[in-house]
């Protein structure tokens, strides 16, 4: 599984946004505003496996590839 990728975001506008990223074993996590930071850490494949099963529980793979809301909380047009 070691080839596996995904990445996640939420936030946005003026409160920044974070990130969380998996690609090739290593998990990391990053916030736009200042002070801007990113960790990583390994993850060992026993959890791998037990994160994609729970992805699939979940139905990620039938999400949007994004939700975008504007300012005035109104649908896009």
């Amino acid at each position: 599984m070691n080839n596996d990728q995904i990445e996640f975001s939420y936030g946005g506008y003026f409160g920044g946004y974070k990130t969380l990223r998996y690609s090739n074993g290593t998990v990391s996590w990053s916030i736009s505003i200042k002070p801007y930071e990113e960790h990583t850490k390994e993850v060992p494949e026993e959890r791998l496996e037990v994160f994609w099963q729970q992805l699939e529980t979940i139905g990620v793979w039938d999400w949007q590839d994004r939700y975008v809301q504007n300012p005035r909380g109104q649908p896009p047009r």
